[in-house]
């Protein structure tokens, strides 16, 4: 069984029901992001890259670089190809200098330090063809994954259900850094298909407390579904952290 990332508390609860003969095809999701300062009554992604979220319509990421000229570590990047599958690869940085992805992708979802040292700068993750100067994208809406300074690992709270598939979503959750009166909009978005437009599928209202939300049956989602969540606060340049977890199975496998 590949994991990707950590048990949730719904999908653990569901595992011992699942099959013997099913749970070698099983992949787990834990997902989760940050945006570190969001605007008064500004809705932003959960992501590390800032307020909005740009989406490939082609399989064109295919470069990263550093901001720090020093960075030679090795970078894991996991995303879906052309054909929207599942992939892995890793690539050896070469500080501010482009390099490319053997592999091209239309989604990129996570991207870690696998290498021995720490990052000495941001790591970017962009399009093809992309402006670059000192390592950085010129246009932010070229980037599709971020890696910031100091986490050495991607916290973004998007994911794409990869082809051959079924998502079975357990629970989500999202919290703040502000402990005055305040509250902060929380909204969880899909699409079915990259030609739709994006629907809220659940909203709710976080103050100072940890909001968890377990599905009592998970929720299906099919194959090349587009998720992320996006927070609203009250009160100015606060962080939000957001995240879910998915339990994938190939479709043609039994549905729980």
């Amino acid at each position: 069984m590949f994991v990707a990332g950590i048990y949730g508390e719904g999908v653990e609860r569901m595992l011992p029901i699942i099959g013997a003969e099913h749970r070698p095809n099983i992949i787990t999701i834990n997902k989760f992001g940050e945006n570190p300062s969001i605007a008064l009554n500004t809705e932003a992604v959960i992501w590390d890259g800032g307020g909005t979220y740009t989406y490939s319509t082609g399989a064109n990421i295919d470069s990263a670089s550093s901001a720090d000229n020093s960075d030679g570590q090795h970078l894991h990047v996991v995303g879906l190809d052309a054909n929207y599958t599942y992939t892995n690869q890793a690539v050896t940085l070469t500080g501010q200098t482009t390099v490319s992805l053997s592999i091209p992708l239309i989604r990129v979802f996570r991207a870690w330090n696998d290498g021995t040292a720490v990052f000495g700068g941001a790591i970017y993750i962009y399009e093809n063809g992309s402006t670059v100067s000192s390592g950085v994208p010129s246009n932010s809406t070229n980037i599709r994954a971020v890696i910031s300074s100091g986490l050495e690992q991607t916290h973004m709270a998007i994911f794409t259900i990869p082809k051959g598939m079924m998502g079975h979503m357990y629970d989500w959750w999202a919290g703040t850094d502000h402990k005055g009166t305040s509250f902060t909009e929380i909204k969880y978005y899909e699409r079915d298909a990259a030609s739709k437009v994006f629907l809220v599928k659940e909203q709710s209202v976080v103050g100072t407390a940890f909001e968890h939300h377990v599905y009592p049956n998970p929720r299906k989602l099919t194959q090349k579904t587009d998720i992320y969540m996006t927070g609203n606060p009250s009160v100015n340049n606060i962080a939000i952290v957001a995240g879910f977890d998915i339990l994938l199975m190939p479709s043609t496998k039994v549905q729980i």
